[in-house]
């Protein structure tokens, strides 16, 4: 997965989203004129920057332009773990504290 992270976005454009964490629209952004607008929250927007790839975000926008409306569902980053590997892990950490 990290290399496709990679591919994907670290070697590519390297292009930020603004969306409101609150409606899920995306949000207008102006760093010039130190704009930052959510059409549907008005001032009571939270908007958070995005890392996305450009292509996504021209999808994206082409939907838009067609009349569809496109929601974004922001959830903090998590890692999760299978259950093996969970167990791995404790068995490490049980090695380390026993070596202590």
């Amino acid at each position: 997965m990290r290399f496709l992270s990679e591919k994907m976005y670290n070697h590519s454009s390297g292009f930020y989203i603004y969306i409101c964490g609150n409606c899920g629209h995306q949000a207008v952004v102006n760093h010039e004129r130190q704009i930052y607008i959510c059409k549907t929250c008005k001032g009571d927007a939270d908007i958070k920057e995005i890392p996305c790839d450009w292509a996504a975000s021209l999808a994206a926008a082409e939907i838009r332009c067609m009349n569809i409306g496109m929601r974004y569902g922001l959830a903090p980053y998590r890692m999760e773990l299978l259950e093996r590997d969970a167990n791995v892990v404790q068995k490490k950490l049980e090695s380390v504290i026993e070596a202590d």
